[in-house]
C-alpha cells in the first residue's frame, strides 16, 4: 500500500501518516503542514509520478475543506483530478461540487456533479451500489432545490435515498468504509449543511466521503423534509426529521451540533402544525445543544427568534419580546462592524417581529413607530414591490385598524395586497390569508351604520390583534 500510494521513504510514511492521525483528532492546520511537507518531499524523489503527487494533494484538499478554506482546498483538487483513478475522480468531483453549491455557482456545481456521474457509468470498475452515486444525486438535488426545482430536487433525493439503503444492505460496507478512513484520509469531516448553510442551519445538506452510512441515509432523508417543508406538506416533512434523527442520534449522539438541523427543522413542523409544546421542546433543547457545544452567536440568536414566535402564538408576550430582545442585541453585536450595521436584514427582522409583539399587546402607538421606523429602511434597500416591505405595510394596516383609523387600514392593506399579487403571491399563502381577512372585517365595518359600530369594534379587534403573523412564520 505505502509504494501504491507513494512513500516510498521512513520519513514520507512517518509524516503522511502524522498528517492522518492529526486529520482524525481534526486538528486540521498541523495535518495541512504534515502534508504539504510529504508534497515537497515526494518532488524530490526519482521516478515519482503524477498519481503519487495526486493522493497528497487530496489530502491537502481535504484539510482545507475542513477548515472552510474552499478556495485553497478547489485548488488542490483541481491539481490532483487529471491524475486521479477514476473512483477518487468521482469523489474529487463530488466535493468540487460542493464548493460551487455553497459559493453559489449552481452551473458549476452541476457541471461537476454530471462529470462525476459520466465517469461513474464509463468507469470499468462501475459498481452501481456505491457510497458515490448516492453523494452524486443528493448533491444534485441541493442544486435544484436552491434553483426552486423542487420536483427535480425531489426526484433526485428519493433516488439517493433508495441507492442508500441499497448499499446499507450490503454486508461488507462499513468494513470497507473504515478501511477507506484510516489509509486514503477519507475521514468523517465536520462539515455539514445543517451547522453552516448560508445564514441558516436548518437547510438541505451535502453529502461527502466518510459518514456512516446511517449519517448518509439520515441525511439524505432531512433534505427530503425540507423538500416537503417548503411545498407545505407539513406533516410528511415531520416524519422525514424524525426518521432523520433516529437514523443519526445513534451515531453522532443526541447532544451534537450534527443534529441541530433535523431537531430545529422538526419543531418548525410543531410550530406550523400548531403543536406549540412540541415546538417550544425542541427548539429549547436545540438551543441547549448550541449552547454546550459551538455557542455559534448566530445559531443562538435564531432559536431565540423561533422561540419567541412559538410563545407569541400562545400569547405570552412577556416570554415572546425576552426572546427577541435577546436575539436582537446578539445580532447588533454581530453585525456592528459590518457596512450595513444597524441596518442589516436580519438586524430588522427582528425589530419587525417586535412591532408585532408590541401591536398584540395593544401598544399600538410603539407598534406602529417600530414598523414605520423598519419599513423605511427596507423600503430604500428593497424598493415598494418587495414581498416584505409590503408585509410591513400590511401590518402597518392591521394596527391603524385597532387604532379605529378604517380610511388608513383600507389604503395600506389595498397596497400590500397589490404588490402580493403582482409577485404572484398563491391565496392559500399566509400573507394574502391576512389581508383577505383584514380586508373583509373592514367592508363589513364600512357597511355599518355609524350607530353600530361602535357595538361591533371591540369584537372585530380581538380578532385582528391575532392576525399579526411574525416576520418570519
Amino acid at each position: 500500500l505505502d509504494q501504491y500510494l507513494g512513500l516510498t521513504s521512513d520519513e514520507i510514511r512517518t509524516t503522511h501518516k502524522l498528517g492522518c492521525i492529526y486529520s482524525l483528532v481534526q486538528h486540521y492546520d498541523k495535518a495541512t503542514e504534515c502534508h504539504k511537507r510529504v508534497l515537497t518531499l515526494k518532488k524530490e524523489q526519482p521516478n515519482i509520478t503524477d498519481k503519487d503527487l495526486a493522493f497528497t494533494l487530496r489530502n491537502i484538499g481535504t484539510c482545507h475543506f475542513a477548515q472552510e478554506n474552499y478556495d485553497d482546498a478547489m485548488q488542490a483538487y483541481k491539481e490532483a483530478l487529471d491524475a486521479s483513478l477514476d473512483d477518487d475522480k468521482i469523489l474529487l468531483l463530488n466535493r468540487m461540487g460542493v464548493i460551487h453549491s455553497m459559493k453559489e455557482r449552481k452551473d458549476q456545481a452541476l457541471v461537476c456533479y454530471r462529470k462525476a456521474v459520466t465517469i461513474k457509468t464509463q468507469s470499468q470498475t462501475n459498481n452501481s451500489k456505491d457510497e458515490t452515486g448516492y453523494y452524486i444525486l443528493n448533491n444534485m438535488g441541493n442544486v435544484y432545490l436552491a434553483s426552486d426545482n423542487e420536483t427535480r430536487s425531489l426526484a433526485c433525493f428519493e433516488k439517493a435515498l433508495q441507492l442508500s439503503n441499497e448499499v446499507r444492505d450490503l454486508p461488507h460496507k462499513k468494513v470497507i468504509r473504515s478501511l477507506n478512513n484510516i489509509e486514503s484520509l477519507s475521514m468523517k469531516l465536520d462539515y455539514d449543511d445543517e451547522s453552516q448553510n448560508l445564514n441558516e442551519f436548518s437547510g438541505v445538506c451535502h453529502l461527502v466521503d466518510g459518514n456512516d452510512i446511517d449519517v448518509d441515509i439520515g441525511i439524505i432523508t432531512h433534505n427530503i423534509g425540507v423538500v416537503q417543508l417548503q411545498r407545505g406538506n407539513y406533516q410528511d416533512a415531520q416524519d422525514s426529521f424524525v426518521k432523520s434523527l433516529a437514523l443519526k442520534e445513534p451515531v453522532l449522539g443526541s447532544d451534537t451540533h450534527e443534529i441541530l438541523g433535523s431537531l430545529t427543522n422538526l419543531g418548525t413542523t410543531h410550530f406550523l402544525l400548531r403543536e406549540y409544546d412540541a415546538a417550544t421542546e425542541c427548539f429549547q433543547r436545540a438551543l441547549r445543544i448550541v449552547e454546550s457545544t459551538s455557542n455559534n452567536q448566530m445559531h443562538i440568536a435564531t432559536l431565540n427568534i423561533k422561540l419567541g414566535n412559538v410563545w407569541a402564538k400562545q400569547k405570552k408576550y412577556r416570554d415572546a419580546m425576552q426572546n427577541y430582545q435577546t436575539a436582537l442585541e446578539i445580532k447588533q453585536e454581530l453585525y456592528k462592524n459590518t457596512d450595513n450595521g444597524t441596518t442589516h436584514p436580519e438586524i430588522l427582522m427582528v425589530q419587525h417581529n417586535i412591532g408585532l409583539v408590541l401591536a398584540k399587546e395593544h401598544k399600538y402607538d410603539e407598534a406602529m413607530k417600530q414598523l414605520y421606523n423598519v419599513y423605511e429602511i427596507k423600503k430604500l434597500m428593497l424598493g415598494d414591490s418587495d414581498i416584505e416591505v409590503a408585509k410591513l405595510v400590511l401590518d402597518m394596516g392591521s394596527v391603524s385598524f385597532s387604532r379605529t383609523e378604517y380610511a388608513r387600514a383600507t389604503s395600506l392593506c389595498k397596497s400590500a395586497l397589490k404588490t402580493f399579487r403582482e409577485n404572484n403571491l398563491p391565496p392559500y399563502h399566509v400573507y394574502m390569508k391576512q389581508t383577505a381577512q383584514t380586508l373583509e372585517w373592514l367592508k363589513k365595518i364600512e357597511t355599518k351604520e355609524p350607530q353600530e359600530r361602535g357595538q361591533r369594534n371591540g369584537r372585530e379587534h380581538c380578532r385582528i390583534k391575532n392576525q399579526f403573523g411574525s416576520a418570519n412564520d
